[in-house]
């Protein structure tokens, strides 16, 4: 493995006919955030699906160091488990700290909900359950995709806190690197030690 965290060459995929990726490479470093902008549909979050290992490629390969986390507008939680059930649910599969989920529930704002299903949360509240899913499970790598959309002001605080200490120093965790797509400029700009850009040909330029 080079000094790269993550490295992926020749990435393609396909819905139908329609080449969504062609050829894309790019690599990240330690402790680097690469912003990644694009116009919708320009194959932005079927890349970062593609690098979390939900989606396979039709060409190309990755190497990574650790595992990829995502961290999506769609927070893909169990609607037949409460929120608790969901953290332990994640924590098992991940092998993360379950003695943190009463400390994360209150620390996201969510500890009188934590026995309820998310079917009866708020889009803000099944935002910040990612996010709390994300602080237990700490992950090395993270791809964040549009993850401010949905998010209410305690959401966005906390978010923000993320993505500037790459992290959060309260629970020891930091994550090597990671990709944000964000539509709005100014985020990308302000969180991001690099700007990549997802061309409407899906071509990635770095």
């Amino acid at each position: 493995m080079s000094e790269h965290i993550l490295e992926f060459n020749g990435l393609a995929r396909r819905y139908g006919y329609r080449w969504v990726l062609k050829n894309v490479s790019g690599s990240l470093g330690s402790k680097q955030l690469a912003g990644l902008a694009g116009s919708n549909g320009s194959g932005k979050s079927t890349l970062l699906n593609i690098l979390a290992g939900l989606l396979r490629p039709h060409k190309g390969s990755i190497r990574k160091s650790t595992n990829v986390f995502l961290l999506g507008h769609e927070p893909m939680l169990y609607a037949g488990l409460t929120a608790r059930q969901n953290l332990e649910y994640a924590a098992g599969i991940f092998r993360a700290d379950q003695s943190k989920i009463d400390f994360v529930f209150e620390y996201c704002g969510l500890k009188s909900h934590k026995n309820k299903s998310p079917l009866y949360f708020s889009r803000g509240m099944l935002q910040r359950l990612a996010i709390a899913r994300i602080i237990l499970i700490q992950p090395k790598i993270v791809m964040f995709d549009e993850p401010f959309t949905g998010l209410d002001q305690n959401g966005q605080i906390l978010l923000n806190l993320i993505l500037k200490d790459r992290g959060l120093a309260e629970t020891g965790w930091r994550f090597d690197c990671g990709i944000l797509v964000e539509h709005d400029s100014a985020k990308l700009e302000q969180f991001s030690d690099s700007l990549w850009k997802m061309t409407d040909q899906g071509e990635l330029v770095t």
